[in-house]
């Protein structure tokens, strides 16, 4: 009887270890990167929008006619900081 209460207990322990871990975000590993989620041009200012990776907030970001022609939805983009 007392075996059986061991085993229980180990099981038990091992269950709630892998519970308490810390989930890795949906968004990936890279909190300075994201897929762009939408683009846009309002009068002569080309723009992004950028969903992060990890906190699923989004980042607008302005950039030239050159540069936008090449930014595709659904896209990677990394910037210099966490958003």
């Amino acid at each position: 009887m007392k075996k059986g209460r061991i085993i229980k207990s180990l099981i038990v322990l091992v269950a709630l270890s892998f519970i308490s871990c810390e989930k890795e975000s949906d968004y990936g590993s890279d909190c300075n990167c994201g897929d762009i989620s939408n683009d846009g041009v309002s009068g002569n200012s080309y723009w992004v929008e950028v969903r992060n990776y990890c906190t699923g907030g989004k980042k607008k970001v302005y950039m030239d006619q050159d540069l936008w022609m090449n930014a595709h939805v659904g896209e990677m983009r990394c910037y210099s900081s966490e958003w």
